[in-house]
């Protein structure tokens, strides 16, 4: 009973909170179809759906087909109100799972107060309600972690493969999940899991692989790279670009070390390179058209392809000749990592000025948001304002960028990575976490320092959305280590006064 009584309380703050931020006029947003680079012409997956994809290079598939398949179902509105149900729902998931697999660590009352943080932040809400990949990742990753509980413990056989289906498809929604994660995951589940589930979760792991890996070949085919996106040296590119600032990348042009294009800002209309590549005439549109049918561009384009090639080459010679500012935009990029993750809205806001996007609902939810950020967050520092987001490199918006991250995300983060090992190597020696739990923890902190560095060594401008896909991991991570401190201080005041009434549901069985 009081686990259902917690499930209910979590329940009814998701409820709650998202029928307040309706009233307060949020919105579901499927704009990005119009406007994001990550889609195809939303037009194309309508129409056809099944060739689109097999021509998509620029990003794995997953999320153009989740969106080619609601508009296929929910044709009159292109799949807007199918999709802003089912986020919901999923969001309603996570925010229950959360609760469920931090509970696994012996105390339910910080798994439901930590269940219901994690619901009420706004930058949960905003990514709620904007088709787009973090909060399907996020829930991904919420139920891959159920199903590795689940896999290490007595039902492993047949929740080993639907543990690595959901890894298979998360790799297949964000190309940051590379083949080698799942390679590593695999190798890590396979060593965990019990003698009797072993030899299953070998073959669940070997299926998740080759998914994964014929989609990666299916590109090597197509366009010639072995990968799930082609952007890796666009997105060098622009990270170096930031890093360095525009009069060391006129320096290396003049004295020959890196070609012209890397003058270009990263992900310009392909006219802005018609002197260093041609685009390819002939065949599907969503490889050869220029711009998509509402004027956007098409980075889709095969000529992007030799575009991110030329980018690599000159940003990993820039790299190599600028060390310490290529660390300075590490510093850029760490710092964008740890600020609220609903201040990623306000950086795309700007990015879209022109449409509007995502303006809605970060107005709708300003005053909520600078009391969150505020109080939950520890934001000390007044986050830079919309018109600053772009200037990435920027002395002046540099110190203010640092100085307006969240206390609460840097010190938790830094706490999980340094007690959560001693955690699990302390306690799995005396008995006090089994297999399942131990799991649980590695799978949850190797997944948030993974995205964290990964993401941040080659991005900077949308780190706070790499560790929104992550948070709800980092959250669980939290009530792990709350719930061994309130063991600890529960212990402390019997062992001082051993007749005090202490709940037992407030205890830390594994403390």
């Amino acid at each position: 009973m009081p686990y259902l009584r917690d499930r209910a309380v979590v329940a009814a703050a998701f409820v709650l909170s998202r029928l307040i931020a309706f009233g307060l006029g949020v919105r579901f947003d499927a704009g990005t179809v119009e406007t994001h680079w990550q889609f195809l012409d939303g037009r194309l997956l309508e129409s056809d759906l099944g060739a689109s994809l097999w021509n998509l290079h620029c990003q794995p598939p997953l999320m153009n087909a989740f969106y080619g398949i609601v508009a296929k179902l929910s044709p009159a509105d292109r799949g807007t109100a199918l999709a802003w149900i089912l986020f919901a729902l999923l969001g309603l998931a996570a925010a229950l799972l959360v609760y469920e697999l931090a509970s696994r660590f012996g105390n339910r009352r910080v798994a439901c107060i930590v269940a219901c943080v994690f619901t009420l932040n706004p930058a949960a809400i905003l990514f709620e309600n904007v088709l787009f990949y973090p909060h399907l990742v996020m829930v991904l990753f919420c139920v891959a972690a159920f199903a590795l509980d689940r896999a290490i413990g007595d039902k492993g056989k047949r929740w080993m493969f639907v543990f690595f289906a959901l890894v298979a498809s998360i790799a297949l929604t964000r190309s940051t999940y590379h083949l080698v994660w799942v390679f590593a995951l695999a190798t890590a589940v396979v060593a965990l899991a019990t003698p009797e589930v072993r030899r299953t979760a070998t073959l669940a792991a070997i299926l998740a692989i080759v998914a994964v890996g014929a989609w990666y070949a299916k590109n090597l085919a197509l366009v010639g790279q072995f990968s799930a996106s082609t952007w890796m040296g666009m997105s060098l590119g622009k990270f170096t670009s930031n890093a360095v600032g525009e009069s060391v990348i006129e320096r290396h042009i003049q004295d020959g070390s890196v070609t012209p294009i890397f003058s270009i800002p990263p992900f310009s209309p392909l006219d802005e390179y018609s002197r260093f590549v041609t685009p390819t005439a002939g065949g599907h549109p969503a490889l050869t058209a220029i711009r998509k049918t509402n004027g956007a561009s098409n980075y889709n384009n095969f000529a992007y392809v030799e575009v991110s090639d030329r980018y690599l080459r000159d940003a990993l010679v820039v790299i190599r000749a600028e060390p310490a500012m290529a660390f300075e935009g590490q510093i850029d990029s760490w710092g964008t990592y740890f600020q609220p993750s609903s201040q990623y809205h306000h950086f795309i806001g700007a990015v879209f000025s022109r449409t509007g996007y995502h303006q809605t609902n970060v107005v709708a939810l300003a005053p909520y948001e600078a009391f969150w950020n505020g109080t939950v967050g520890l934001q000390l520092g007044n986050p830079p304002a919309d018109g600053e987001l772009l200037s990435y490199a920027k002395p002046a918006f540099r110190t203010r960028r640092i100085a307006s991250v969240s206390w609460t995300s840097v010190v938790g983060t830094l706490a999980i990575a340094l007690l959560v090992p001693m955690s699990i190597l302390c306690n799995r020696r005396t008995g006090r976490y089994d297999r399942r739990q131990v799991a649980l923890a590695a799978f949850c902190i190797a997944n948030v320092l993974f995205a964290a560095v990964v993401g941040n060594a080659i991005e900077v401008g949308e780190n706070q959305r790499f560790r929104f896909e992550t948070e709800a991991l980092w959250w669980i991570l939290v009530a792990m280590l709350a719930s061994r401190a309130v063991g600890a201080a529960v212990g402390s005041s019997r062992k001082i006064s051993p007749d005090s009434d202490v709940s037992s549901s407030a205890t830390d069985p594994a403390g």
